[in-house]
């Protein structure tokens, strides 16, 4: 097996095979976990095979479909509930909703690219992020080429702290890393230092994700997204000023109400006509099951 061949599995870090207290890890260990997952889901019932996410570049990312209570709680998962904990907690593994890593997906980085997410929550992509900055090196031994950065943006005090424990578990990946703890509307400006890409997946109603937590569908409402529309406009209005000419900038939201997905696009359009413009992904979207966003919305008061 090539020794530049190092893999992921589910997210897996390329560079942390290289840990100083590590083993150098190949194809046959990851080829290992899945068998010994593909048997178990044979024995037990309601659990599928893994499968690789067709679209996750290089084919690393994995869908294992199988409920948290039946995972966390079925004594014959508990050995490979103890291999993928033990995988997480060496920074080798992520485990979330696929839908999460898809924004990042939509940004073409290189090796030189300082990234920010501008409003990064307690599901950050910036593990994600890096990963990406790091899969385009060209030296899979030392990664000397990667000289740009990942500036998470925490707006958040108490998760700033949290979130800054989970991503040490990257190892070496964190000195790529820089952290911040602004409001995104009002993130420091330096007009000497601009941004090759930034991800802004805005704070929202979260509507698109109520099949998370039945209950709140009681308390939902349409207007619930009035009073973030103003604040989302904002942080995007930052981003672009802090972007460089020719960057790229994917925003996203948990939401699926117009009023905080098109209706922002078209605000931002229509203020900054013939500086911003649309990029046409309609090849990427093709890896997907997706629907053309709306061209006109009503405002529900």
């Amino acid at each position: 097996i090539d020794e530049n061949d190092y893999y992921r599995f589910m997210y897996l870090q390329k560079l942390n095979t290289l840990k100083p207290k590590g083993e150098l890890r190949l194809q046959e260990d990851i080829k290992e976990l899945t068998n010994k997952m593909e048997k178990l889901a044979n024995r037990v019932k309601k659990i599928d095979p893994p499968k690789p996410m067709e679209w996750y570049p290089g084919g690393y990312g994995y869908r294992f479909n199988v409920s948290n209570t039946i995972f966390e709680n079925h004594p014959k998962l508990k050995s490979l509930r103890d291999t993928i904990k033990a995988y997480i907690e060496e920074g080798m593994m992520t485990i979330e909703e696929e839908v999460n890593m898809i924004p990042t997906f939509f940004l073409d980085l290189q090796p030189h690219y300082h990234v920010l997410e501008i409003c990064a929550d307690q599901k950050s992509k910036t593990a994600h992020l890096v990963d990406r900055l790091y899969e385009q090196s060209k030296d899979y031994r030392t990664f000397d080429d990667v000289t740009g950065n990942v500036v998470v943006n925490v707006q958040n005090k108490k998760l700033y702290h949290n979130l800054s424990t989970e991503l040490e578990r990257l190892g070496p990946l964190f000195k790529s890393i820089r952290m911040t703890n602004y409001e995104a509307e009002q993130f420091s400006e330096d007009k000497h230092f601009l941004f090759d890409a930034i991800l802004c997946d805005v704070m929202s109603s979260g509507d698109g994700t109520l099949r998370q937590s039945l209950d709140e569908w009681t308390q939902w409402t349409p207007q619930q997204a009035l009073p973030l529309h103003k604040n989302q406009i904002g942080v995007v209005e930052r981003a672009i000023q802090l972007l460089k000419p020719g960057g790229h900038l994917v925003f996203s939201s948990s939401s699926l109400n117009p009023i905080e997905d098109e209706a922002i696009l078209a605000e931002i359009l229509r203020r900054h006509k013939g500086v911003v413009r649309l990029s046409n992904q309609h090849d990427r979207l093709k890896k997907f099951d997706y629907s053309s966003g709306v061209s006109s919305w009503v405002v529900t008061t």
